[in-house]
């Protein structure tokens, strides 16, 4: 490369400013100077023109030339053509946002939607586990035959309040926002879900391969993700929620968000730990092939780690900082032990 080709780190920093800093003016609109969903989107989108606009004489500057009017104008013509873009873009989900629209309409209209939300709360009864079960495998089966938007949006109108007062009434005080994020994330995972599958259809066309065999691997590849969902339901603070003042879970004005940064860091730390515990436990492998004992060992870490508040709820902890210990004690073991087999041929590694 030559040393004309390189440019300035400022150079570079302005240049990428347009991806950083709207994500930046979202954040600090939802969660500091607490607005509603709409005027942050509205901010961030008010930032990135101006960023646009701004942007090309801004990087001439940085490198000493000189600045005209057609730079400015070039931001303008930007900004339109990104809006041309976003049009096209946007029209596949105004389709599938649509026909949600008549599906939901539908449902309500003939009154099957309460059908179904009885049905949910009638095989769960009081359990606040199986209707959460029963959540996931219909927004997995939705997922097979409708977009992921409309997957959602079907599936939250149905039983979104089902959970929200099954919870309550279970004791649980959970975020709205919890449940709209449990269903929209079986949801995704139907994408590569056999029989349908549509992700692992695509991923099969591009390898050559089985469809069939590649949405099963898939499927269990994504195992270790499906648990992350139940994790930050019960688990709010995966969602930088301290605590929740009110009794009414749709009242956003009694949430209390996390402002200890080491806590967050903590929270997060072991959040990774439990689900490289559940990867490795699914796949049998970590640092080298899992030996039976190993396996059973890192069995609690899993809600140790991801879920200290309920081992604590339960009696099976004091208290959450102790969950983490025990749970970064038996996964630090469990890492020893393999670390000294690590260079064994993995025929040569016993089962127990």
């Amino acid at each position: 490369i030559n040393q004309s080709e390189f440019h300035s780190r400022f150079k570079i920093f302005v240049s990428g400013l347009h991806y950083i800093t709207p994500i930046l003016i979202l954040l600090y609109t939802l969660l500091i100077a607490k607005e509603s969903a709409i005027a942050a989107a509205f901010n961030a989108i008010g930032f990135l023109f101006l960023i646009m606009i701004f942007q090309e004489p801004t990087k001439k500057l940085a490198s000493g030339e000189k600045v005209g009017i057609n730079d400015v104008l070039l931001g303008f013509e930007d900004i339109f053509w990104a809006m041309v873009a976003a049009a096209k873009s946007m029209t596949t989900i105004a389709i599938a946002t649509a026909l949600a629209g008549i599906i939901v309409g539908s449902i309500s209209l003939t009154g099957l939607g309460q059908v179904l939300s009885d049905l949910v709360e009638l095989l769960a009864g009081d359990n606040i586990m199986m209707i959460l079960l029963l959540t996931a495998l219909m927004s997995l089966i939705l997922g097979m035959g409708l977009p992921t938007t409309a997957n959602y949006i079907v599936v939250s109108s149905l039983v979104a309040p089902v959970i929200l007062f099954l919870a309550h009434k279970n004791g649980f005080i959970i975020p709205a926002i919890a449940v709209h994020l449990f269903v929209f994330y079986f949801g995704i995972l139907a994408d590569d879900t056999p029989p349908v599958g549509i992700a692992a259809y695509a991923a099969a066309g591009i390898a050559k391969a089985n469809p069939i065999t590649v949405g099963v691997q898939g499927f269990f590849y994504d195992l270790r993700t499906a648990i992350l969902p139940f994790a930050f339901f019960f688990n709010n603070k995966l969602m930088l929620i301290e605590s929740i003042n009110t009794g009414d879970p749709l009242d956003s004005k009694g949430i209390v968000w996390m402002s200890n940064p080491l806590e967050i860091l903590l929270v997060f730390g072991m959040a990774i730990v439990g689900m490289f515990a559940f990867s490795s436990l699914l796949q049998g492998y970590y640092v080298t092939k899992l030996r039976i004992w190993e396996r059973l060992l890192l069995i609690p870490v899993v809600p140790l780690a991801l879920v200290p508040n309920i081992c604590v709820k339960f009696g099976l902890m004091p208290n959450e900082y102790t969950a983490y210990i025990v749970a970064a004690a038996l996964y630090g073991f469990v890492f020893m032990t393999q670390w000294g087999i690590k260079d064994k041929p993995l025929d040569q590694i016993r089962a127990i």
